[in-house]
């Protein structure tokens, strides 16, 4: 019997309180686009199933992509010192 594959999409909340925030302008985006400067909060990560998502508003570029990643990372290398 094979498994199912189950697909989680990681979200991360836009928000425009700036604690370790990324900004984010349409600069960052590959596609689509926000209606105003936002920030990435790397340190309220979540995963959510794609039935819970309503909308795509954008996708971030390669480098907005990697800033975001690159942060999450250094959060957790935080946590286990």
């Amino acid at each position: 019997m094979l498994a199912k594959a189950i697909t989680f999409y990681v979200r991360l909340p836009v928000t425009f309180i700036l604690t370790r925030a990324i900004e984010l302008t349409n600069n960052n985006f590959a596609s689509g686009s926000l209606r105003v400067v936002s920030y990435a909060r790397p340190s309220k990560l979540f995963t959510a199933n794609h039935s819970l998502l309503v909308a795509q508003v954008g996708t971030l570029n390669d480098d907005a992509l990697k800033k975001v990643v690159e942060a999450v990372i250094e959060l957790l290398r935080e946590a286990i010192k």
